[in-house]
């Protein structure tokens, strides 16, 4: 049924005002900010991973929510990632997480 749904990519994303994610092709609004026990969780994930990443031989830390460019039409912001290996050169993530 949703072939009759536009159709849109990456740099269509790029223009949106908000909060969305792209699956596939088809925008998906994302929720207002979090609620109070959410962001305790997030945080509690940052503070465990912190000290586990300090010495990490692959450059791993714990990310906010980032994009991640999964394909051209398919972007996803998760709540927390684990990267690894040197600083993102570019807005987005275009591999997969640890």
């Amino acid at each position: 049924m949703h072939h009759y749904l536009p159709h849109y990519t990456y740099r269509d994303y790029c223009q949106w005002e908000g909060r969305w994610e792209l699956i596939d092709g088809i925008p998906i609004a994302m929720s207002p900010a979090p609620r109070e026990e959410h962001q305790i969780v997030a945080g509690n994930l940052y503070a465990i991973f912190k000290p586990i990443f300090k010495n990490s031989r692959n450059a791993c830390r714990g990310v906010p929510p980032i994009d991640w460019v999964v394909k051209d039409d398919t972007v996803l912001q998760p709540d927390f990632l684990v990267i690894c290996g040197p600083p993102l050169d570019k807005a987005f993530l275009s591999f997969v997480p640890a």
